[in-house]
């Protein structure tokens, strides 16, 4: 197949996303031997799609210059993360779309193909070598004690995932969709907010304003989650943070490493 790839539209850790004419993008993984997860991607989307959930709808596994690809639905408009960029007094109402958009999810019961979350994070946190002995140990044995679940959980949710389309927000990137237990998710999400940070050399004010209004987001996204499912927060969200921490330090963040160890410890009682 002859691909001629438009804009580019995304330039991400795993992948590079571009235009490809005017209702169709092409996702470029970075690793060449990415081709199990683009198959993986492919097919949850269109588990999810079939579910009747508002996803990007994926069309086709490729090969694009020797890489592994995938075509998919073009959703047009702005994700949470750009509008926040042009507007950043909109902070709770982007969290409140990221709360609604997530709790649909949570709604669901997870396909059984999925793979279970607890299996996930427990290899994230294995494969990585930033964790202090004392927080691994914890971090593992607080995981075998928390409950499962079997809803469905996107896996790698936030802002620049939900993409607004004439009103309806559309959840894309569901490649790490999992079932799991809608808390763990939940603490994935406030992890992200509470300690992510911009990487070094970007401007002081624009550090500060990064982390206050992460920190605004955090507590406004809560609070909408709560509201939305009627739930109130569970004590195991706390240790689901200090879990999803130790996760994150695994995944290899050097610029939240201190951030991320505090709130593990106090989170896991060290």
């Amino acid at each position: 197949m002859s691909l001629t790839p438009g804009d580019l539209l995304g330039n991400g850790r795993e992948a590079v996303v571009y235009a490809l004419g005017a209702d169709r993008v092409l996702k470029v993984f970075r690793d060449a031997e990415a081709g199990s997860r683009a198959a993986a991607e492919f097919e949850v989307g269109a588990l999810l799609h079939a579910a009747g959930l508002p996803v990007a709808r994926p069309l086709e596994c490729v090969t694009y210059e020797g890489r592994s690809a995938l075509i998919s639905e073009r959703i047009v408009g702005l994700d949470l993360s750009r509008t926040l960029s042009h507007a950043p007094w909109k902070v709770r109402e982007a969290a409140r779309v990221l709360a609604v958009a997530q709790a649909a999810m949570h709604a669901v019961a997870a396909p059984a193909e999925l793979p279970e979350m607890h299996d996930i994070i427990e290899a994230r946190i294995r494969s990585g070598t930033s964790a202090p002995p004392d927080v691994f140990d914890a971090a593992l044995a607080a995981l075998h004690a928390l409950p499962h679940g079997e809803q469905l959980c996107h896996g790698n949710l936030h802002l620049g995932n939900v993409i607004v389309r004439d009103g309806v927000a559309v959840v894309i990137d569901c490649g790490d969709a999992a079932r799991g237990d809608p808390w763990s998710e939940v603490a994935q999400t406030l992890v992200r907010y509470r300690c992510a940070r911009l990487r070094p050399g970007a401007p002081l004010t624009a550090r500060l304003g990064s982390a206050l209004g992460r920190r605004l987001l955090g507590v406004a996204y809560l609070r909408a989650y709560v509201r939305q499912t009627s739930a109130r927060a569970p004590a195991v969200l706390k240790q689901w943070e200090g879990v999803r921490a130790v996760e994150r330090l695994a995944e290899g963040h050097p610029q939240e490493r201190r951030r991320l160890l505090r709130l593990a410890r106090r989170r896991l009682g060290l």
